[in-house]
Protein backbone atom coordinates (compact mmCIF):
# COMPACT_ATOMS: atom_id res chain seq x y z
CA UNK A 1 0.00 0.00 0.00
CA UNK A 2 1.65 3.20 -1.15
CA UNK A 3 -0.92 5.62 0.23
CA UNK A 4 -1.27 6.16 3.94
CA UNK A 5 -4.21 4.88 5.93
CA UNK A 6 -5.27 8.49 6.63
CA UNK A 7 -5.22 9.38 2.92
CA UNK A 8 -7.31 6.37 1.98
CA UNK A 9 -9.73 6.90 4.87
CA UNK A 10 -10.33 10.52 3.86
CA UNK A 11 -11.31 9.44 0.34
CA UNK A 12 -13.43 6.48 1.45
CA UNK A 13 -15.50 8.57 3.87
CA UNK A 14 -17.13 10.18 0.82
CA UNK A 15 -17.97 6.88 -0.86
CA UNK A 16 -21.26 5.12 -0.19
CA UNK A 17 -20.95 1.34 -0.17
CA UNK A 18 -21.67 -1.37 -1.30
CA UNK A 19 -19.71 -0.91 -4.53
CA UNK A 20 -17.57 -3.00 -6.82
CA UNK A 21 -13.86 -2.38 -7.23
CA UNK A 22 -14.34 -0.40 -10.45
CA UNK A 23 -17.06 1.74 -8.91
CA UNK A 24 -14.86 2.44 -5.88
CA UNK A 25 -12.06 3.58 -8.19
CA UNK A 26 -14.44 5.81 -10.15
CA UNK A 27 -15.80 7.35 -6.95
CA UNK A 28 -12.31 7.83 -5.54
CA UNK A 29 -11.28 9.72 -8.69
CA UNK A 30 -14.45 11.80 -8.48
CA UNK A 31 -13.58 12.74 -4.89
CA UNK A 32 -10.03 13.78 -5.70
CA UNK A 33 -8.03 10.69 -4.71
CA UNK A 34 -4.31 10.85 -5.34
CA UNK A 35 -2.57 8.71 -7.93
CA UNK A 36 -1.13 6.57 -5.10
CA UNK A 37 -4.60 5.77 -3.78
CA UNK A 38 -5.91 4.91 -7.24
CA UNK A 39 -2.94 2.60 -7.87
CA UNK A 40 -3.53 0.86 -4.53
CA UNK A 41 -7.24 0.43 -5.27
CA UNK A 42 -6.44 -1.09 -8.67
CA UNK A 43 -4.64 -3.91 -6.84
CA UNK A 44 -7.55 -5.03 -4.65
CA UNK A 45 -9.65 -8.04 -5.70
CA UNK A 46 -12.54 -7.41 -8.08
CA UNK A 47 -15.41 -8.08 -5.67
CA UNK A 48 -18.23 -6.08 -4.13
CA UNK A 49 -17.17 -4.20 -1.00
CA UNK A 50 -19.75 -3.65 1.73
CA UNK A 51 -17.72 -1.76 4.35
CA UNK A 52 -14.58 0.38 4.34
CA UNK A 53 -12.97 -2.28 6.54
CA UNK A 54 -13.32 -4.75 3.66
CA UNK A 55 -11.35 -2.37 1.45
CA UNK A 56 -8.64 -1.78 4.06
CA UNK A 57 -8.24 -5.51 4.68
CA UNK A 58 -7.63 -6.10 0.98
CA UNK A 59 -5.27 -3.14 0.70
CA UNK A 60 -3.31 -4.54 3.64
CA UNK A 61 -3.26 -8.03 2.14
CA UNK A 62 -1.38 -6.61 -0.87
CA UNK A 63 1.34 -4.99 1.25
CA UNK A 64 3.66 -7.19 3.33
CA UNK A 65 4.90 -4.05 5.15
CA UNK A 66 1.43 -3.17 6.38
CA UNK A 67 0.81 -3.67 10.06
CA UNK A 68 -2.66 -5.04 9.36
CA UNK A 69 -1.25 -7.65 6.95
CA UNK A 70 -4.66 -9.29 6.68
CA UNK A 71 -5.01 -12.27 4.39
CA UNK A 72 -8.66 -12.85 3.39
Amino acid sequence: MQASYVEVRSVLKNIHLPLTKNNIIQQAIKHGASRKIIEDLKNIPDIEYVTPVDIFKNLAANDPRCKLNYKP
